[in-house]
């Protein structure tokens, strides 16, 4: 269990392996990490996730690996904007 009351987590998701430069070479689709960083002690999980939705992401993820009241920093992506309704402080960075 990741964080919980008074403790901040960080979580993202990322693609790897979808790289094709100048339209050459092979194209792979790629893989979908999901990560969560504990700020401060700097503990994470990460995960390889077949697909980002709310589903996998929150009700599997994060609701179970991350305690209740955990103040949770995110990026604007839709699955994760019902986070504060679900018993957690919620806070979204605009990232462009």
């Amino acid at each position: 269990m990741l964080c919980g009351r008074g403790k901040t987590l960080e979580i993202n998701e990322s693609m790897f392996g979808h790289e094709s430069k100048y339209n050459r070479g092979k194209i792979d689709r790629g893989t979908w990490v999901f990560d969560m960083v504990e700020s401060g002690s700097h503990r994470a999980f990460t995960f390889r996730v077949s697909n980002r939705t709310n589903e996998i992401l929150v009700t599997g993820l994060v609701h179970h690996f991350v305690g209740p009241g955990t103040l949770i920093v995110s990026d604007t992506f839709s699955p994760y904007f019902n986070l504060s309704s679900i018993g957690y402080v919620h806070v979204m960075v605009n990232q462009s």
